[in-house]
């Protein structure tokens, strides 16, 4: 968990279909997930969106190390990689778990670990901080204020994204770094 960025709803726009839905999931239909790639490329480089404070020691870690192209890729890894212990976390902190009953049981999780389990991890990999827990609890409220139907994964990281598209005149290489996220 220690290498998930920030996350941050401050921005949820979506296009508009043809009969004037908003295209909140296009996940499984090639042609409205294309509409909506080509729509979020031009919004994110025509919007201006603020970096939240949470997320500006990212922007300024991708402005010194790769910009757009870097920002792009450890963020779509870190989504591949951490996901699942991400969404086991909300879904704790959603059932009203404390940091206590959570770290507890963390521990006791890698205290039962077998040594090839732990194998290329440290503690720190594995068991999140107190500092951690309460971050994904505040982004957890936040994520709370999106309508149901609206489910992009770069929602969140918007304002990163952004900054640096903005540097990207070419519609299409915006394009391609999109795709390269999703």
């Amino acid at each position: 968990m220690p290498n998930f960025p920030p996350r941050c709803w401050i921005d949820w726009k979506v296009p508009l279909d043809e009969g004037g839905q908003e295209l909140g999931v296009v996940s499984g239909d090639a042609e409205r997930y294309q509409q909506y790639l080509h729509w979020l490329a031009d919004y994110l480089y025509e919007t201006p969106i603020p970096v939240p404070e949470r997320q500006r020691d990212v922007v300024e870690r991708y402005q010194e190390s790769g910009g757009a192209s870097s920002a792009i890729f450890d963020i779509a890894t870190s989504l591949g990689y951490e996901l699942s212990a991400l969404e086991a976390c909300e879904d704790e902190i959603n059932r009203g778990v404390s940091w206590e009953e959570f770290h507890d049981n963390e521990m006791q999780y890698w205290e039962e670990l077998s040594g090839a389990e732990r194998e290329g991890f440290t503690k720190e990999d594995v068991v999140m901080t107190r500092a951690e827990f309460e971050r994904v609890s505040v982004e957890v409220e936040e994520s709370k204020s999106i309508p149901r139907h609206i489910g992009h994964a770069d929602i969140p990281f918007r304002a990163i994204f952004a900054i640096f598209f903005k540097e990207i005149e070419d519609h299409q290489e915006r394009y391609r770094l999109l795709k390269q996220f999703y």
